[in-house]
């Protein structure tokens, strides 16, 4: 149809050679669009106004699968596709629409470059970002279970609007919708959702979705419906457990008990109300699969733990470092597929494989594509583009080793919290591309172009070890870093610790060939000197870098010699920042109350700067400071003074031979490494 208006009309199965499959511009009203394709723009409909029409299974192959630079008014958008941009949607103004299932190849799932007011998103997916919008705007919108991540970060405004993690915006809210049934398509809301009344009445529709007011008194309700008394009658709650155990010989497995345990992960998964806050409980053991693109693909709102032994009645009783929960993806599909609202805690993920081979878009996130996850292991996992561990929103105390990608060997994603990254490979970041680390620590990682440790992002309380680049930044590239130390990465032309971008509060000793290039420094400690205020060249004085203990001593040039300015407020092990009378430079904080350095068992504090045997090593480095042939240890545990050589303990004659026992697996190694000797 070109132009003109249309009332109770069906669009199926048409074809547009440019734009338009079913529709170019026109007016629509109560109709149905199904099966309509475009080989350009708007599948089901380009340009014009849509009101109160479903759209399903249209398909655009540039933009708008089903929708293209219109306007749609309480309209259903399901399962549309776009082989470009906005699956659902492409550059369209959306009131109280509902976008579902929809997919896009690239950016936006549901929406790209679009106006959402009182819209939902939920299940929606793009194989390159923003699964529910990407660009634009929304405001009272409900945006959950849409893969790989709710929003393309950098270019979408959303505010008063719900989602599963935290994003910037006025009135935005963190949580789950509470929707009626979503098993069933039912996307009212529940009268305890946290979306009722935390919209906004600016420029908020006076109706909803099916024609009922809107509030007038209080704020609006967030999504395509407002909430009205007796909608829970219809309400349907998720199964809370299901448990899955790979020895299972169940015959008629259903999860709820451990003794009728699924034996595999995806057929807890199928359940037919799994999700919405689901928790799969699954034993230790192996998990694989022989058929489709991953070992498991969690419906949104599922949390799977761990490290069960197949007894436990209550999630604490599990022991997810003795139980392994393996997920294994045999080196040819993903392990674990999820959205933003799942998290998956205490499993070892290993050989998955994200590739081309499979299908268009299966290239990013070889161990886990999309997700959270927490206290797991990722090994072995490749990705032919992006994330080959993990390409997802959120992972803490994870480990990331021997993984490979083309961009972010470790992990491509939003934020990495304690974490650890070793002996990952990429072209850009060997051990991260984008995003945000905190109080990580990445070693040997190498890159074959730019950004051995990491590529592009934020670094915050992180060391960098021995990394390497093939080109450039061995240990990061175009990352701004503050209190991060770096030593011992190489590059193989410029920036050996860093190259391109900032440097606040951070160590650079060690690095080849410069420790930085292209890159401003400030309040830093470079070997060799380097321009910027309140630098420094002195030596750090590490408790011992040839073992990797990157701790300062009291003495260091580093302590209290930072800036307050975006220093973060603890250290990489939690050490409340500043602990003197400034903050410090590098990943640690020295803090004298705590600080052992020669791990003796007496703090620093204690025993103190002074040097009695004269061998210019401080007390609290020095094992025997008094140089009597008695450890400091044994001494202050016998009531004698370790500082004074006439002070000897009771019973030291009996004491030596244990004590020498007692220390040997730390006491002698120090000795040693101190140089001193029992005389």
């Amino acid at each position: 149809m070109l132009g003109g208006m249309a009332m109770n009309c069906m669009f199926r199965g048409n074809t547009a050679a440019s734009n338009g499959g079913g529709i170019y511009w026109g007016t629509a009203t109560n109709c149905t669009f199904t099966g309509n394709r475009a080989e350009t723009d708007g599948g089901g409909m380009f340009g014009g106004t849509a009101m109160n029409c479903t759209f399903t299974n249209n398909t655009a192959a540039q933009y708008g699968g089903g929708m293209s630079k219109g306007t749609a008014m309480n309209c259903t958008f399901i399962n549309n596709r776009s082989c470009g941009f906005g699956g659902g949607i492409y550059e369209t103004t959306a009131t109280n629409c509902i976008l579902t299932g929809n997919l896009s190849y690239l950016n936006g799932g549901g929406m790209f470059n679009g106006i959402a007011m009182n819209c939902t998103f939920t299940g929606n997916t793009s194989e390159t970002g923003g699964g529910g919008i990407s660009g634009g705007t929304a405001t009272n919108c409900i945006l959950w279970g849409n893969r790989p991540s709710e929003l393309f970060e950098d270019d979408t405004t959303v505010t008063y609007s719900l989602l599963p993690t935290p994003h910037p915006g006025t009135g935005n809210v963190v949580g789950m919708p509470r929707f009626v049934n979503p098993w069933a398509g039912d996307f009212r809301l529940r009268s305890d959702s946290p979306c009722i009344s935390a919209g906004t009445q600016i420029g908020a529709p006076a109706s909803d979705i099916l024609g009922r007011v809107r509030s007038e008194v209080l704020n609006v309700d967030m999504g395509a419906y407002e909430y009205y008394a007796g909608d829970d009658t219809d309400a349907v709650d998720p199964v809370p457990l299901l448990r899955v155990n790979a020895s299972s010989t169940a015959v008629e497995p259903d999860g709820l008990t451990w003794a009728t345990a699924y034996p595999t992960l995806q057929a807890a998964a199928d359940h037919d109300r799994a999700g919405y806050g689901t928790e799969l409980w699954v034993a230790q053991g192996v998990y694989t699969s022989a058929t489709g693109n991953a070992v498991v693909d969690l419906p949104m709102g599922t949390t799977l733990y761990g490290g069960f032994t197949g007894t436990e009645t209550t999630r604490g009783q599990r022991d997810s470092d003795n139980g392994k929960t393996i997920i294994h993806g045999r080196g040819e599909w993903r392990c674990i597929i999820a959205d933003a609202t799942c998290l998956v805690d205490g499993c070892t993920i290993t050989c998955g494989k994200a590739d081309y081979n499979n299908s268009y878009g299966n290239e990013d996130g070889g161990g886990m594509y999309g997700g959270t996850a927490v206290n797991c292991t990722f090994t072995g996992n490749s990705a032919d583009l992006s994330g080959g561990g993990i390409w997802g929103d959120t992972a803490t105390n994870c480990t990331f080793k021997d993984n490979t990608a083309l961009h972010g060997g470790g992990m491509y994603g939003v934020r990495a919290t304690n974490c650890s990254f070793a002996n990952n490979t990429a072209n850009y970041g060997g051990g991260m591309c984008g995003g945000t680390v905190i109080n990580c620590i990445f070693t040997d990682n190498s890159a074959t172009i730019s950004g051995g440790g990491m590529y592009y992002g934020i670094a915050i309380s992180c060391l960098f070890i021995r990394n390497m680049s093939d080109s450039t930044g061995g240990g990061t590239c175009f990352v701004k870093a503050t209190n991060c130390t770096f030593t011992g990465n190489k590059a193989s032309s410029y920036g050996g610790g860093m190259r391109y971008k900032t440097a606040t509060n951070c160590i650079f000793w060690g690095n080849s060939p410069q420790e930085l290039y292209d890159s401003k420094a400030t309040y830093s400690c470079v070997q060799g000197g380097y321009t910027g205020e309140g630098n420094t060249a002195e030596d750090p004085q590490f408790v011992d870098v040839a073992n990797g203990d990157l701790r300062l001593l009291p003495t260091s040039p580093c302590v209290d010699a930072g800036t307050d300015n975006d220093a973060p407020d603890t250290d990489i092990t939690g050490v409340v920042r500043p602990q003197g009378a400034g903050y410090d430079m590098g990943a640690y904080e020295y803090d004298s109350a705590t600080a052992d350095s020669d791990g003796d068992g007496i703090v620093d504090s204690v025993e103190g700067e002074g040097d009695p045997d004269g061998d210019t090593i401080p007390n609290y480095f020095d094992l025997d400071s008094d140089d009597d042939g008695i450890p400091d240890a044994v001494e202050r545990a016998r009531n004698s003074d370790p500082y004074d050589p006439t002070s000897i303990p009771p019973l030291a004659i009996t004491w030596w031979p244990l004590a020498m026992l007692l220390l040997s697996g730390i006491g002698v190694c120090m000795l040693r490494r101190c140089g001193l000797q029992r005389k």
